[in-house]
């Protein structure tokens, strides 16, 4: 029940909600901790410019850091020093439910339910695509 009660930290409906998003990700010097553990640094310095239309991989040993990179790109964390900003944007600034709206993320293991292939392919959106186009999909 406290999972389910717990309130967030940031209000996912306050912040700005650009017009336009570029799509341009950049990470200055960024750094991050676990709150249970403040002291222990996962992260140090990390620096890169993900490019609009571009594509950018995360590559490195299990434990290097790339999962925590991806959450901070959601927004699950913020990050303990340094800057993320998207079309030069201070992510802190941006509403948490417009930024999520704006990035396409794909884990390295796909979760599937215990359902019909329909079933799996419009979970979260149930309108985005037919019966008839999941029948036509290649396998």
């Amino acid at each position: 029940m406290q999972l389910l009660e717990r309130q967030p930290a940031v209000d996912p409906n306050g912040g700005l909600e650009p017009v336009e998003c570029n799509g341009c990700v950049e990470f200055q010097g960024v750094g991050f901790a676990y709150a249970s553990e403040p002291d222990r640094a996962v992260l140090t310095e990390i620096a890169f410019t993900a490019g609009p239309g571009t594509v950018t991989a995360l590559v490195g040993e299990s434990g290097a850091g790339k999962s925590t990179i991806s959450r901070l790109l959601m927004r699950f964390y913020d990050p303990s020093q340094g800057l993320i900003t998207l079309d030069g944007v201070p992510y802190t600034s941006l509403s948490l439910r417009w930024l999520r709206t704006q990035i396409g993320f794909v884990e390295q293991e796909p979760v599937l339910f215990d359902r019909s292939l329909e079933d799996n392919m419009t979970y979260g959106a149930p309108t985005a695509v037919s019966a008839e186009e999941v029948c036509r999909l290649p396998l």
